[in-house]
């Protein structure tokens, strides 16, 4: 935990414990009074009569995340089989969930055979790929092989540009697309047909956007549930599991 806490992601367990449930009604308000603009990575807001951006600066302010250039030599390929550091890490199965993984690391038994160096990578795997860049918040999502190869070089692993990988996906999700995928398609009217369902699937880190909310309207804090004691999710790690902490996250 305390390499966890020295590195890139540190910050994240700094966040108050009352501001990191997800608010769906929040975020709902704030990407409905979006302003369509040709900015391909920011997300334009009016709130309160006033303009909201959010953009890879507020990203990286709000989060502690690296947010420059992703390194041209990290390739994209997907391995359909495990390769040896996902078998170093992960094991033998290819279908191994982050649930999974999270049950590893909550059994004592289990969790006090591993190495340290292990417990370790398997911690960092569910930050990146079921808090920063989650797609898919189901128990069978699965790691994301290209990452779990990352790990071989745990120093270059943890100097990656995260922010900007979490952030461009988090935008994305949140705003209508530049460019309609049919000729005939009208992508404000698609986003606004989402908008109106039941429920919206977001994708990344889209607290990042609740927590710049709270940080530019200190009115919306008098709502937020008291907490008692220590309000840090850095606190909460001591207590429980890296599991817990980042579930909660």
């Amino acid at each position: 935990m305390d390499q966890i806490r020295r590195s890139c992601f540190g910050k994240l367990f700094e966040i108050p414990l009352a501001r990191c449930s997800n608010s769906g009604k929040l975020l709902h308000q704030l990407i409905t009074r979006q302003l369509v603009t040709r900015k391909k990575y920011e997300l334009w807001m009016v709130f309160g009569g006033h303009p909201l951006k959010f953009s890879l600066a507020e990203f990286a302010q709000i989060t502690g995340l690296p947010c420059g250039d992703i390194p041209k030599d990290v390739g994209n390929k997907i391995e359909k089989t495990p390769d040896a550091t996902w078998r170093e890490i992960i094991g033998e199965s290819a279908d191994t969930t982050l649930t999974q993984i999270c049950n590893l690391l909550e059994d004592k038994k289990t969790r006090e055979s591993m190495s340290d160096d292990r417990k370790l990578k398997l911690a960092l795997i569910l930050i990146v790929d079921g808090v920063l860049i989650a797609n898919l918040q189901h128990p069978t999502t699965k790691p994301t092989p290209r990452y779990v190869t990352m790990l071989s070089d745990l120093q270059n692993f943890l100097q990656y540009p995260w922010g900007r990988e979490s952030c461009l996906i988090t935008i994305d999700s949140l705003r209508p697309a530049l460019q309609p995928v049919k000729k005939k398609d009208d992508p404000i009217k698609k986003f606004r047909a989402r908008l109106f369902d039941g429920s919206v699937v977001l994708k990344g880190f889209p607290i990042a956007l609740q927590l710049l909310a709270f940080k530019n309207i200190p009115k919306l804090l008098e709502w937020l549930p008291s907490i008692r004691g220590p309000h840090s999710l850095g606190y909460l790690s001591r207590h429980c599991s890296i599991t817990h902490a980042s579930q909660r996250e």
